[in-house]
């Protein structure tokens, strides 16, 4: 459910397919039952990319990749379900643990006043946010030397607008921080 801004509920899993041909990410309109991930059957040419929930409280896309102003997504159906287009991956995962990709997407993070939020800074200084939960029981990130995750007590809404293209680092666990952010609340 959407509010006024656009915004949606990211508490709640969501599954996203990746179209090999297309190399375009599709994530599902609304939470993804769990039944239906573990039974699907993708149509040729798709494979399941994920499974989770976001560590925001709330999320908006506001363009699929390729578009040229903000406004409607596109959408498909796939496999009974409605999904729409929310990114594009820029090149192929690099590293073993973080992995790095890039990433082309347009995507608005929105994190409520009084909550924790994790800062992951590398060793040259990029701040990234905690942007995916990773799956149930994920084991706390192994950081590279340099690296270092401090969290954030939020006075005030906090809503980030990733860059676009945007870097994301993939933990064991599907755990992910994104950015680089140009500013945190710290620093206004």
């Amino acid at each position: 459910m959407s509010d006024g801004g656009g915004f949606t509920s990211a508490r709640e899993p969501r599954c996203e397919l990746l179209d090999l041909e297309k190399r375009e990410v599709w994530q599902d309109c609304g939470p993804t039952p769990r039944e239906w991930w573990d039974a699907v059957e993708l149509p040729p040419g798709f494979v399941k990319v994920g499974y989770g929930a976001g560590n925001m409280d709330r999320m908006r896309f506001r363009r699929s990749p390729g578009a040229e102003a903000d406004g409607p997504l596109r959408e498909r159906e796939i496999a009974g379900r409605r999904f729409f287009h929310c990114a594009s991956p820029l090149g192929a995962m690099e590293g073993g643990s973080p992995r790095r990709l890039r990433v082309d997407k347009h995507h608005s993070l929105l994190y409520e006043a009084g909550r924790e939020v994790g800062i992951l800074t590398t060793d040259s200084g990029g701040e990234y946010v905690h942007v995916v939960d990773g799956a149930p029981g994920a084991p706390e990130p192994a950081l590279p030397e340099g690296w270092s995750i401090r969290t954030l007590v939020l006075d005030a809404e906090w809503i980030v607008d990733l860059p676009a293209p945007c870097e994301t680092f993939w933990f064991e666990g599907m755990v992910s921080y994104q950015g680089p952010l140009d500013r945190t609340p710290e620093t206004g």
